[in-house]
């Protein structure tokens, strides 16, 4: 998968198709992103990408908007502690 990823990330003329990094376990909607966009947001593996509306207020901090997607923050505590633990970028 790894390899795939680098493949996606050298070719900065193209956006990214993601699937929406919410916490929503049935959500696989898509977010256009920039490769380089992607990389300085998931550099913080407590921040994700999500589309407007799939922030969860009670656990994340909204910290960007864009006309596409949300950037989200997880929120000191069990929440933030679980995202970095998980993050694979680690």
């Amino acid at each position: 998968m790894v390899a795939i990823q680098e493949d996606f990330t050298r070719d900065n003329d193209e956006r990214l198709s993601l699937v929406c990094e919410c916490d929503r376990l049935s959500c696989a909607e898509l977010i256009q992103v920039w490769p380089d966009t992607y990389e300085r947001i998931r550099d913080d593996g407590a921040s994700f990408l999500v589309l407007p509306g799939h922030e969860d207020l009670a656990v994340e901090e909204v910290i960007e908007r864009d006309d596409r997607y949300l950037v989200v923050r997880k929120r000191p505590g069990e929440a933030r502690a679980v995202a970095l633990e998980t993050d694979p970028r680690s």
